[in-house]
């Protein structure tokens, strides 16, 4: 590279980092736009309708998640009204209901496990 390059080359890596920066930039910003959810419930027992406390709520197929409080409520920001969350807790059967479902009715009822 002769001294009458130099400039040049300095000038074309200078450019190549402001594109990869706005690339960057645009990709974030497109991944912020991205509209979520955000699904509030309480978890009562079926049969007694009392709050159960620390249930495990997912989003299927992520490790997304949330844990219902003392009352049972909970709060979840999730892609999409589609998306299917899973509800676990050791004593009660596993719940898997689309989000759309609970921002209708948001009181989800689960079923204690039973033992054999």
């Amino acid at each position: 590279m002769n001294e009458n390059t130099k400039p040049l080359a300095r000038a074309c890596a200078a450019l190549l980092r402001l594109w990869t920066l706005l690339a960057v930039f645009l990709l974030v910003a497109a991944g912020q736009g991205r509209a979520q959810v955000v699904v509030r419930g309480q978890i009562l027992d079926a049969n007694s309708q009392r709050a159960v406390a620390y249930v495990n709520v997912v989003i299927k197929g992520t490790q997304l998640g949330a844990s219902s409080d003392a009352a049972g409520r909970f709060v979840l920001s999730v892609p999409a009204a589609s998306s299917v969350l899973m509800f676990r807790h050791i004593n009660y059967d596993v719940l898997e209901l689309p989000a759309e479902v609970v921002l209708r009715a948001p009181q989800v009822h689960l079923q204690p496990r039973v033992i054999p």
